[in-house]
């Protein structure tokens, strides 16, 4: 067995007795019991619903993260500010729920 095998092998046994048996992150949540947000964005702007409190949200970018004929900012950080945006707008009540993003960027979602 090599050191690093041991080593993984040690974490696993030092995290595992001090678990308390609660997980954050459930086998496959019913569709039903989530809270559902999803997120857009563009070169003008993104944007967001939360369909569980038909909420929604939408904006122009921020001064500093205008796009205009400006490809340097990533089309994955463009996608994941909303997520972000929506996070802050809706945390507290999303405290004890799952939370599904629907977000159309493969990068952002895995």
């Amino acid at each position: 067995m090599t050191s690093e095998i041991r080593a993984d092998l040690n974490m696993w046994f030092k995290i595992l007795s001090d678990w308390n048996g609660v997980s954050y992150i459930s086998k496959k949540p019913a569709l039903e019991s989530c809270e559902i947000i999803a997120t857009c964005a563009a070169s003008f702007g993104f944007g967001g619903y939360y369909f569980n409190t038909k909420q929604w949200f939408q904006s122009s970018w921020p001064e500093n993260l205008q796009l205009p004929n400006d490809e340097s900012l990533s089309i994955c950080f463009q996608e994941l500010y909303p997520i972000l945006v929506a996070t802050l707008l809706f945390r507290e009540s999303w405290k004890g729920k799952t939370i599904l993003f629907l977000c159309d960027n493969s990068a952002v979602t895995y």
